[in-house]
């Protein structure tokens, strides 16, 4: 495994470990590290179907209703902002999407396009009285 660089920050997954020992060396943590924060945004990289949103609305509504697990938001002006990750389940994908109460756009991710349009009829199809 490569080494990181000095500075820089890694995770590593736990059922990975085999062994573990007390060492000599010490270590003091970086006063702004956020370890949750870091393990949810290092979950939302790495999966196989990249996605890039164009959300219409401002990045602290969008920061508020999607976990930082679905990916990296930036602000792109004001009122929209833009969501960067990846998936490996479409479907849990645009259910998160579907939190936000805002119009949003699926730039990237023919899958992920499949998944909302599923999960939207799914909606639809629940809104019917008969039978």
């Amino acid at each position: 495994m490569p080494q990181a660089s000095e500075g820089e920050r890694r995770a590593y997954r736990i059922d990975r470990v085999r062994s573990a020992g007390i060492g000599d060396d010490t270590f003091e943590p970086p006063r702004d590290l956020d370890p949750v924060a870091m393990v949810e945004e290092h979950l939302a990289v790495g999966w196989e179907y990249d996605v890039e949103v164009v959300i219409d609305a401002p990045l602290d509504l969008a920061r508020r209703c999607l976990p930082r697990a679905v990916g990296q938001l930036g602000r792109i002006d004001d009122g929209t902002t833009r969501l960067t990750g990846s998936t490996g389940n479409p479907a849990w994908y645009a259910e998160q999407l579907a939190r936000i109460p805002a119009p949003y756009r699926i730039v990237r991710c023919p899958e992920l396009r499949e998944a909302a349009r599923v999960l939207g009829q799914r909606l639809l199809d629940a809104t019917r009285i008969d039978g």
